[in-house]
């Protein structure tokens, strides 16, 4: 499995908004894909600094969803959030 780590930062003044988007929007869209296995949105509440990880079977469905996930970014940064930074990792242990 292969996980994406991004980063974001956020205004805590729409953390509402947001977290309305993730389930309405956002999640759907990411459940679509086959390949897709799980998310994990955090949010920390004193910075509004939010780190998503998605997880996806392998790097053939991660290049599959890369369109999906070019989609979602594109909507988060509409809602005040800016992507600091992303990276691709293996995915070792799942608990």
């Amino acid at each position: 499995m292969i996980g994406v780590l991004s980063v974001f930062q956020g205004d805590l003044s729409r953390v509402d908004e947001g977290k309305r988007a993730l389930q309405e929007q956002i999640i759907p869209a990411l459940k679509a894909h086959k390949g897709f296995k799980r998310g994990s949105w955090l949010l920390n509440t004193q910075t509004g600094e939010v780190h998503a990880i998605s997880i996806w079977e392998d790097e053939a469905a991660l290049k599959e969803g890369m369109a999906t996930l070019q989609q979602v970014r594109g909507q988060v940064s509409s809602m005040g959030l800016t992507l600091k930074s992303t990276q691709t990792l293996d995915v070792i242990a799942i608990a």
